[in-house]
């Protein structure tokens, strides 16, 4: 077994494993972007068969996120998910990231927590469509919106994720959405994926505004098609916005696990933020 950093070459190979296991969220573009981001901290597990999984680690100044771990379910149970997810934990950990976080299925929580991760709360996925709606406050973002918004994300979110928010407004500045009521009081992102449209990050700080409008906003320029958030359940607010709208069906839950001297998940303690998207990218 040989654990190597991945290249442009397997992008390829990790789409391919994420559209196996349905994980409709997740394009050649995601990988791409991790690994125009910090390419060492994407790795390839490989033998003389070739490779059998991947993970990503990404590395934030304050803290890291893990994920993307993948294993061949012809090479599973031969240890190439433990060695891919030491490798990734020992590079944030060799570059000083003390403090960790993932989102694991629930069954695969113990073998996190034989690592030293603990449970923090679950990590909640809504999925369903929302009519169009135009408001006079929302209008799509502008590059001279991007300070504001950065300066938001980074107080919500507690870390600095820039690379990743510029990247999405490059890459799909038509699903980009600010809330303007003089200054700006909130935004909502979107990335294309399998079938549907994953929203995130989404924050509003406007206590006056529903929060929704500007997913109303967005919704004008996704076709119809199904948005998909990732929330928190530790955040009250926005769990109680998903839950209670009749637009969105509740999914399987995954569980959001830490490590290290984080005692809350990334924003917890913050209100307005509605969907993390996810730590990993945004």
């Amino acid at each position: 077994m040989r654990i190597r950093v991945m290249n442009l070459s397997d992008v390829e190979f990790a789409f391919d494993l994420v559209s196996q296991e349905g994980w409709a969220s997740e394009t050649r573009e995601v990988f791409e972007t991790f690994l125009e981001y910090d390419p060492a901290g994407c790795f390839v597990a490989e033998d003389d068969s070739g490779r059998a999984g991947m993970c990503v680690a990404v590395r934030y100044p304050r803290s890291g996120f893990f994920g993307e771990l993948i294993v061949k379910r012809d090479a599973r149970g031969k240890g190439y998910g433990t060695a891919l997810f030491r490798k990734g934990i020992d590079y944030l950990r060799s570059n000083g990231i003390e403090s960790i976080a993932l989102d694991a299925e629930e069954a695969a929580a113990p073998i996190y927590e034989r690592e030293g991760f603990r449970k923090v709360c679950a990590s909640l996925r809504f999925i369903g469509r929302v009519e169009a709606e135009k408001s006079p406050f929302v209008r799509r973002a502008g590059p001279g919106d991007i300070g504001d918004i950065l300066a938001i994300d980074r107080r919500l979110f507690g870390d600095d994720r820039s690379f990743f928010i510029r990247k999405r407004m490059a890459l799909f500045p038509e699903l980009c959405y600010v809330l303007d009521k003089g200054g700006i009081g909130g935004y909502a992102m979107g990335r294309p994926g399998v079938g549907l449209v994953s929203v995130g990050p989404f924050a509003c700080t406007d206590s006056t505004v529903d929060p929704m409008v500007l997913i109303g906003g967005l919704a004008s320029a996704t076709g119809g098609s199904d948005l998909r958030f990732g929330v928190l359940d530790c955040f009250k607010e926005a769990a109680a916005l998903f839950r209670g709208s009749r637009a969105f069906r509740e999914m399987d839950p995954c569980r959001r696990m830490a490590y290290g001297p984080c005692e809350e998940p990334y924003g917890a303690s913050s209100g307005g933020l509605f969907a993390i998207g996810s730590g990993a990218k945004g």
